[in-house]
Parts: structure tokens; sequence; C-alpha cells
């Protein structure tokens, strides 16, 4: 009777208390929004093509200013590293100097090897200057000493120096992803890889027609009708192997018309077809087709170790996966493409590659504070895949 009477008592407070919504689950409410508030900033790009022409040039100009910097700050960081290791080097060499000291010292055993020595002269002038070279040992070791306690000095200087140089470089890139996210589709021409206000448009149009179709409703949390978020602890290398051909940042331009700031990292030696691998478990937030500067592109959503990631695969000659699909880690998900000669479609690839991005928190995500819409807000939240991925020159 009295587990009954307890069964009743759970029973009342689940129907009686009341259900508690999530506040930032995305719903296709949301998506519409964001589709008529893109159509209404295309219309305004479209009357005021001189005010967004003139913010593009200053764009790019600040870019090009701090990107300037970004150069001096590595010939800096180049020139600390180099004097670190001739430091080390230096270090090294005093190490032997005095190790050899140590091992003639230890062969004469104690003073008096240098007693037997010094009265072991034939005359006066011999002993005046057996006493100069005693002097002169004895000297030379405490000099050494002094001179690799220096270095040894110098050298924790140095690395201080660089991890400053490091941190600035880092700061200054921020300042150019920055500028860059601030205007977001209108500066998608300075970026290899990236979308135009149509494909943002096109690709939430997309969005609205995917969830309904798996019956979400306008109001409902797309956490409530589609697949989640997997989790996981670590992550593996998108490629079976490769070499980075381009880094993450600011750089030269590699080509004509090609950006000088560089979102991802790019992986060659690889054929085209090559399997491309979901470097841990998530969920396929979108699949886009056929961009003219970009390719066929997947975006995974991940959880890994409590944090949310995205991550994105560009230039695929194939794709294996669709929206909403959940995948493994280490999954098949595509295919390197790239090849200009074969995807005629993708303007933005001088051969076979992996463009691989990575970004805090959900872009095109279901639900949570951690997720996010805007491509401008994604261009704001990535950062070099190699900060979070042990991504090696070559493997």
């Amino acid at each position: 009777m009295k587990k009954k009477s307890i069964i009743i008592f759970l029973l009342l407070i689940l129907f009686t208390t009341p259900q508690i919504v999530n506040v930032n689950a995305m719903t296709i409410n949301d998506y519409k929004r964001q589709l008529e508030d893109l159509k209404k900033e295309k219309e305004e790009n479209e009357k005021n093509k001189e005010k967004i022409k003139k913010q593009v040039e200053e764009a790019k100009q600040e870019i090009n200013r701090i990107g300037e910097e970004i150069v001096l700050k590595g010939q800096e960081q180049e020139a600390i590293s180099q004097q670190i290791t001739k430091n080390q080097l230096d270090v090294q060499e005093k190490k032997e100097q005095i190790k050899d000291l140590i091992v003639f010292t230890q062969k004469s055993n104690s003073d008096n090897f240098y007693l037997k020595y010094l009265f072991g002269a034939e005359n006066f002038t011999d002993f005046i200057y057996r006493v100069s070279i005693v002097q002169q040992l004895t000297k030379k070791n405490d000099e050494l000493m002094v001179q690799m306690n220096d270095l040894i000095e110098e050298g924790k200087t140095k690395n201080k120096q660089l991890d400053q140089a490091k941190k600035e470089l880092k700061a200054k890139e921020k300042q150019v992803q920055s500028t860059i996210a601030s205007l977001g589709t209108k500066l998608s021409g300075y970026m290899d890889e990236s979308y135009t206000i149509d494909d943002e448009i096109k690709l939430i149009e997309g969005n609205i027609s995917f969830y309904r179709s798996l019956g979400c409703k306008d109001d409902q949390s797309l956490s409530t009708c589609t697949n989640t978020v997997p989790v996981d602890i670590n992550f593996v290398l998108p490629l079976k192997s490769a070499v980075i051909t381009d880094y993450y940042g600011y750089r030269s331009s590699p080509c004509y018309g090609c950006s000088t700031f560089h979102k991802g990292i790019d992986l060659g030696g690889n054929r085209l077809g090559t399997p491309v691998y979901a470097v841990a478990a998530g969920y396929v937030s979108d699949v886009t087709t056929r961009l003219s500067c970009g390719g066929n592109v997947i975006t995974l959503n991940h959880i890994v170790n409590g944090k949310y990631y995205t991550t994105r695969y560009w230039h695929l000659y194939k794709y294996n996966v669709k929206k909403g699909d959940v995948v493994a880690k280490g999954q098949k998900i595509g295919e390197v493409g790239g090849d200009p000669s074969v995807t005629t479609y993708d303007h933005c690839s001088t051969g076979a590659h992996l463009h691989f991005e990575v970004a805090n928190g959900h872009y095109l995500g279901l639900a949570g504070s951690q997720s996010y819409q805007y491509y401008s807000t994604y261009l704001n939240s990535i950062f070099n895949p190699q900060d979070l991925i042990n991504i090696p020159y070559r493997w």
C-alpha cells in the first residue's frame, strides 16, 4: 500500500510540474526570420552598392595593413627562434668544454698535481710560466661556467620573447578575422572558400525545406524532431595520409586573385577520390553542393569532452552523407576533390586537396546557446585547426 502511494505521488509531480522549455531552441520560425533578414540585407546591398563597395575597399586596406604587421611579427618570431637555436648550440659547446676541463681536473686527482707541475720547473722563468698556466686553467673554468649560465638565462628570456611574439601574431590574425566577419558575405571574394549572400539564402531555404520534410512544426524545437549530436572524447585526422600545403592565417597570395587570409588548412598529397573521414563523431548540419568557390562542402557539429565544435570539409569530389545524418569518428564522409580539370564548377582550387576548417560552437546547430546560423558568426568563430587537433606537417 505504501509503495502504491509513492508511485501515485510521483505521477502527480510528473503531470503537474510545468515543462521547462529551452529558450535557446532553434525552430523553423527562427530560420524564417533569418531568411527574411538576409533578403532585406540583399535589398539594402543592391540599393547601396557604392557604399558597400567603399566599405569593402576600406576593409581590404585594413586587412592588408594588419597583414604587413603580421609579416613583420612572423619575421621577428623567426629571428628569435633562430637565436634560441644558436644559444642552445652555444650552451652545448660550453658544456663540452667544461666537461673536458672536469675530466682533466679529475685526472689530476688533487692539488698535488698542480704542486708537482709547479715545482717541476727547471728555472724561475719556467716556474713563473707554469703559475700562469695554472691560473689560466682555473680562470677558464670559471669563465666557461659564467658564459654557460648567461646563455641559459638568455635562452629563457628569448623563449619568453618568442611566446609574446606568438601571442601578438595570433592577436593580429584575430583582427583580420574580425574585420572579415564584420562584413560577412560582402567580403566573400576576399576568401577562397566562402559564401555569397545568395549562397546563404539558398542554404537557409534548404534548411527550412529539410526540417519541414521531417515533419517539424514551425514552432517546434528542431532537436526534438531530428537526430541529436553525439558525444566524443578525442579527434582523429581527416585523411589517412597528407601533407600541409597551406596553413591557417594571413599569407602571401598563392595565385592571381587568391585571398590573403586563409581560414583553414589545405591538406594535399592525395589523388582525386581519396577518402575523407569525420574527425570525431558528429551530426551533419549541412551539405552544400557545387559552390563556385569551394565545391561540395560538408559541415559537422561535434561535442568533444563537453565542448562544442564545428568542422567543415571543402572541395569534395563526392560526398557520402546527407543533412541530418549522424556519423561515427573515422567514418568516410566524402572524397578529395579540387581538381580543376574535373570539378570545373569550383573556381577556387588549383589542384586536388582538402580544405579543412574548425570553429567554436555549432554552425547551423539545432539548439542551445552554442548554436548559431549566420555565416558572419561562423567567420568570427573559426580558429587554427592545429590548435585543436594534432595535425603534423606530413603523415
